[in-house]
């Protein structure tokens, strides 16, 4: 056998080998290769109905146990990060000077960052849906007499998009930006915008970060400052208890450093390579804390009066404990909740912070009613203005999800 030939040969059986390696060695994760422990979803359960999606939850199911997973997902890291300079994740967008961005337009990858150049728009159509459910939602909530506020959390890219854009751009409006000026004034009243307040706190805090580069979320500080921005309308709203703590020198912050936020751990699985600061908020120890589930959060203050229920998404989080520095917990259970099931202690008594960053998608065939990106309630009748009335609101909770367009 020529040299040639024996070459051919050991070139295919190192091919086959490396090809059919991880299937032979199925669910088998092997060594992680990376620094520190991986950070990393657990893996799909098998599907055993037959649905629509079963195809796409089969290929997760496989993919979570290909043979030598970890060592895999290192050399991917390794040559896309390292070699090439892109992420991984086709959802995030690599700025300036280390800056790390979730995508503002999920339809479309890789992450172009198309709505902070101002290329997206919502239709008329969804717009108008938006009022609708606004109005419906103020109706509900005003036959009970409480207050409400809604807040829209900002993305880091509304605040830092001098790290998206190129330099000495003047950033374009964004379809917030458009959205708000086409809404009807009483439901402009009803929305908190925070950008302002955070973008003047950014240029005050420099070189502090209100988000950390490699964190889709903001940090302790810039928390803050989205909870200020709520609290400030509830203060016109209502009557709230303590308002020396809200002040930013009643605040106790602290910086630190870490190994990358959660997109450069659990996203681009590389957290040893950017080194990012964190500034957190070290609460009183009069609030205390609880953190029930994944989605519902509990803080109470004795020394605080009245309670709020926070309707919200993972921002809210933060929000949560800094809320709670005027309220209290009394005979009839008072206290803030954020979570999707509401209160089942009884109704709000002093107001309702509500927002959610992203729309949830209706299930095929589902019938179309006006949506927006709050929690859909029923309309108000009058026998629900009548029950309202003559119980306090005791029964205002987040009803079961509605059908949405």
């Amino acid at each position: 056998m020529s040299r040639r030939s024996i070459s051919a040969a050991l070139t295919t059986a190192v091919f086959l080998t490396i090809s059919l390696l991880p299937v032979v060695l199925f669910t088998f994760d092997g060594p992680w290769l990376g620094r520190g422990e991986i950070a990393i979803r657990p893996k799909a359960p098998r599907p055993f109905r037959f649905t629509p999606a079963i195809y796409k939850e089969f290929d997760q199911w496989f993919a979570d146990r290909v043979g030598l997973r970890y060592p895999l997902i290192y050399l991917a890291s390794r040559l896309h990060v390292d070699g090439l300079q892109r992420p991984i994740d086709k959802h995030i967008f690599f700025g300036r000077d280390g800056w790390m961005f979730w995508t503002d337009n999920a339809e479309s990858t890789p992450a172009t960052m198309a709505d902070v150049r101002g290329r997206l728009r919502f239709k008329l159509a969804e717009i108008q849906r938006i009022e609708t459910q606004m109005l419906a939602i103020r109706e509900r909530f005003a036959a009970c007499h409480i207050p409400l506020a809604v807040m829209i959390a900002p993305n880091k890219q509304s605040i830092y998009g001098e790290f998206v854009l190129d330099a000495g751009t003047t950033p374009p409006k964004t379809r917030l930006d458009v959205m708000l000026e086409s809404l009807s004034a009483p439901v402009r009243d009803m929305i908190v915008d925070p950008r302002p307040m955070l973008r003047d706190a950014k240029r005050r805090h420099t070189p502090d970060l209100l988000f950390p580069k490699t964190e889709s979320h903001w940090n302790g500080l810039g928390a803050y400052y989205g909870y200020r921005a709520a609290y400030d309308r509830l203060s016109q709203l209502t009557a709230v208890a303590h308002p020396g703590r809200a002040a930013f020198g009643a605040q106790t912050f602290s910086k630190i450093s870490y190994s990358g936020g959660d997109m450069a751990m659990r996203v681009l699985l590389s957290p040893w390579r950017f080194q990012d600061e964190y500034t957190q908020i070290i609460h009183p120890d009069w609030v205390r804390e609880s953190q029930l589930s994944h989605r519902d959060y509990l803080a109470r203050n004795p020394e605080g009066k009245g309670r709020l229920l926070l309707f919200g998404d993972s921002f809210g989080n933060q929000i949560a404990p800094f809320m709670a520095h005027a309220l209290r917990r009394g005979a009839s259970p008072r206290q803030l909740r954020h979570g999707r099931r509401g209160s089942r202690e009884g109704p709000p008594g002093c107001g309702v912070v509500g927002y959610r960053r992203t729309p949830r998608r209706a299930p095929a065939g589902a019938r179309a009613q006006p949506r927006t990106d709050l929690p859909q309630l029923p309309a108000v009748t009058a026998a629900g203005r009548a029950q309202c009335v003559a119980q306090p609101c005791t029964t205002l909770r987040r009803p079961a999800p509605a059908a949405t367009a």
